[in-house]
């Protein structure tokens, strides 16, 4: 019970925390100027911190968390992971980009294990936020494929912005398919 209520309250958390993000985004008025249009395709970038805080699903290793058995793994109770994820985006347009990213996973509580995440894909700005959706395979042993759905709220002005993003991984192995949840943070160029 005591797992559930845990697991409730971080679900509840960041439903809350994908609101205040969504609020924000349609609060923002930016005023128009007459600035030039730039020259495309550009290239972009990223680097932040990935910290998976959920896994719902017959996990057998769900999102390398070295766990098997369980329906629901949270943070603290079944893995410490952090990521290091950096990206290179390539701006066609005003609207769309192509995003290679790789992220770097560091376990903390299972034998001090690392896995690499490769998700590259595909985002839509629509003005008051990007969203996205990256194809993604984990180099931990084994088969699989994954796919990711993104929000992400960029904040400030200039080249350089800091983010918040929300990724909804949703992984398919011979064993298991898991849904996650996974804020993500760090700065945007």
């Amino acid at each position: 019970m005591n797992q559930l209520k845990r697991t409730v309250t971080i679900v509840l958390c960041s439903i809350l925390a994908l609101c205040f993000v969504a609020v924000s985004a349609f609060a923002d008025e930016t005023a128009t100027t007459n600035i030039p249009s730039p020259s495309y395709p550009r290239v972009g970038g990223h680097l932040g911190f990935a910290v998976p805080i959920v896994s719902f699903g017959n996990s057998s290793g769900a999102l390398g968390t070295g766990q098997s058995g369980g329906s629901t793994q949270t943070i603290g109770s079944n893995f410490i992971k952090v990521g290091l994820s950096t990206g290179i985006t390539i701006k066609l347009d005003d609207f769309w980009a192509v995003d290679f990213e790789t992220v770097a996973y560091n376990n903390f509580k299972s034998n001090g294990s690392t896995d690499f995440v490769v998700d590259p894909g595909v985002i839509y700005n629509t003005g008051p936020c990007v969203v996205g959706l990256r194809t993604a395979v984990d180099t931990a042993p084994g088969q699989n494929w994954g796919i990711i759905p993104i929000i992400v709220k960029a904040f400030g002005t200039g080249t350089a912005k800091f983010f918040v993003e929300m990724d909804f991984p949703v992984f398919i192995r011979p064993t298991a398919t898991t849904f996650g949840l996974q804020p993500q943070f760090g700065m945007a160029f």
